[in-house]
């Protein structure tokens, strides 16, 4: 493995991770704060994850998992269920440029397979298309929007773009599992 590497390739980005921490993982905590504050106007038991933080969890759930974990990400979830089992989640692709993102209803299967029919009519009245995926590494059904570019030039009017769609992702998701 060690023989393998590209030492171009780490120069360069050792060289440039400094212009990539002026974003990640900021960008992706102001924008789970910024929709708790939002959420918790209208759901004061809303729960929200930042993947950072509960990177311990992760391991403890999924130790099949291998290091680096990918914790560019922050979801959504409710009181009564725990995170892994049902969120609304967002997740950067760091690894590739442009840098994309996606955002959908995430479920196990205990919670997906009797309510399939439900998420995927109440997803199909929201604007935009959808992809369908089932996750292996975290058993997860995955309802996702399809990929988006950042646009770094725009980051204030993304914030706000992604925002919104996290609030109508979240209702829809708790209509169906927040009964």
């Amino acid at each position: 493995m060690w023989q393998d590497l590209d030492l171009e390739k780490i120069r360069k980005c050792v060289e440039n991770k400094a212009e990539l921490d002026k974003v990640f993982p900021g960008l992706i905590l102001e924008i789970k704060n910024s929709v708790e504050k939002r959420l918790h106007v209208k759901y004061p038991d809303v729960c929200s994850w930042f993947g950072p933080d509960v990177r311990h969890e992760m391991k403890k759930n999924h130790p099949h998992l291998k290091e680096p974990l990918n914790l560019d990400w922050t979801c959504f979830g409710f009181k009564k269920i725990p995170m892994g089992e049902c969120h609304v989640g967002l997740l950067f692709g760091l690894n590739s440029w442009p840098v994309k993102y996606h955002m959908g209803i995430h479920a196990y299967s205990n919670l997906w397979n009797p309510n399939e029919t439900e998420i995927k009519a109440a997803r199909a009245k929201l604007a935009g298309e959808s992809t369908y995926q089932y996750q292996e590494s975290v058993t997860e059904h995955q309802l996702d929007d399809l990929k988006k570019e950042l646009d770094f030039k725009q980051l204030d009017a993304e914030i706000i773009k992604i925002c919104d769609r996290f609030v109508e992702l979240y209702d829809t998701a708790r209509s169906i599992f927040n009964k």
